[in-house]
């Protein structure tokens, strides 16, 4: 009987990590965006280590700075991820993105030209309310915002 309900089951765990992925790659999008720019340019340089933020409470911040949109944004694409995938919210007890910078810079490139940043570490994590446990991590270059190098969005601009 075990057997049955794992198999039953895994439908909803392809679905949960479906939305994982989904989730960071919609986070980091070009579409998060701060002042027209990539929204993670800002973030990287105030970002000594790590950022966690909890995905199930709604940001009450006015989104006037970088990480006030950073922390509005995850909360809403999150749920809006959950709800696209079909999941039921109340399955999920936890749920939170940890957002990681090393301290070394490294070499990178924006549009084609050469730049120092860093290999953040984009990760979350959900708790189902049967105690199951989904991850997913997403590591992408992130420099900090130079408008001479950036192409600027016209969609809020």
């Amino acid at each position: 009987m075990a057997q049955d309900f794992e198999e039953a089951d895994q439908p909803v765990a392809r679905r949960i990590n479906g939305v994982l992925v989904s989730f960071l790659r919609t986070y980091t999008s070009r579409y998060s965006d701060f002042q027209g720019y990539w929204l993670f340019g800002f973030l990287v340089v105030d970002l000594v280590s790590e950022l966690r933020i909890d995905l199930l409470t709604p940001s009450t911040h006015r989104h006037d700075t970088a990480l006030d949109l950073a922390l509005r944004l995850a909360s809403e694409k999150f749920h809006d991820q959950v709800r696209k995938g079909g999941i039921v919210s109340d399955r999920i007890r936890r749920a939170w993105l940890t957002i990681r910078r090393p301290l070394e810079p490294v070499e990178g490139t924006v549009n084609d030209h050469a730049c120092l940043g860093y290999r953040v570490g984009f990760a979350i994590e959900v708790l189902t309310e049967d105690g199951r446990r989904y991850a997913q991590e997403l590591l992408l270059f992130v420099a900090p915002h130079n408008p001479e190098l950036e192409r600027r969005s016209t969609r809020g601009v």
